[in-house]
């Protein structure tokens, strides 16, 4: 029954005390949780989106960009009996560990590049040994690295390549680049040809300055609805500042 003046005056006061500290801790702990602070495909709403959401509209094309060593787009075969999926895995080192793992499903499309704005190539600091930290942003990870110039296409140039009609879910796990690859399906997005986007939201975001407001203001007049991902359902909701937090993980946004 503390006031919430007192409380702050407190806790504020004494924010160096262990209990206090012990206490932050644990509350801080108990935020993560709520907010589905959880990288697990199986229990952080990941899995659940391809079977309950996804499979049931029975999916033909899939893309996976940001694929790594494939372990989401086996799943995603698992789930989507009809769909092929292409996978983009930019890094090298790292494409031979995906084509190793997705050898037995031959609904999986491997591509040796990313995706991007423009073709060429673009620096990816590589972390050897943590292939989920191969990033286009220079995010401060505490461990040795290395830049590799690594080859990239546009999505709008694929899709015309492969002449896909519709991408039923597009799945970027792209560690900050998001922004540089939704600016190459700009023509795939004004022809209305993505069903349901899945998206990473977190620090990275604050490197590339592609903020949680900006795929609102990207999606929602091209008639997409966004919502956080959690285990068992899809948070649809208008944009509120205070979700700006970068914890993410996911978020989705499904054409209306």
């Amino acid at each position: 029954h503390m006031s919430k003046t007192l409380r702050n005056y407190l806790f504020g006061t004494h924010r160096r005390h262990p209990i206090a500290r012990a206490v932050a801790r644990r509350a801080e702990k108990i935020v993560l949780a709520h907010k589905n602070f959880n990288y697990d495909f199986a229990t952080n709403g990941e899995e659940f989106l391809l079977r309950d959401v996804i499979a049931p509209t029975q999916p033909q094309v899939i893309f996976d960009v940001g694929a790594n060593v494939g372990d989401w787009a086996v799943m995603a075969a698992q789930h989507c009996a009809d769909a092929t999926i292409h996978a983009f895995e930019i890094v090298p080192a790292t494409a031979d560990l995906c084509a190793k793992n997705i050898a037995h499903e031959k609904r999986i499309i491997l591509n040796r590049f990313g995706l991007a704005d423009q073709a060429g190539e673009i620096p990816i600091r590589v972390y050897d040994g943590l292939s989920t930290h191969s990033s286009a942003v220079d995010f401060p990870h505490d461990a040795p690295s290395r830049v590799v110039p690594c080859p990239v296409q546009t999505g709008d140039d694929y899709v015309r390549a492969q002449n896909v009609a519709q991408i039923d879910l597009l799945l970027l796990d792209v560690e900050g680049a998001e922004n540089r690859v939704m600016a190459g399906f700009a023509e795939t997005l004004r022809l209305g040809k993505i069903r349901a986007i899945q998206f990473e939201y977190g620090r990275a975001n604050i490197l590339s300055k592609f903020l949680l407001r900006d795929w609102y203001e990207l999606l929602t007049p091209l008639g997409y609805k966004i919502g956080k991902l959690y285990p068992t359902y899809i948070d649809f909701k208008p944009y509120d500042l205070r979700d700006e937090d970068f914890i993410g993980p996911n978020y989705v946004a499904m054409h209306s």
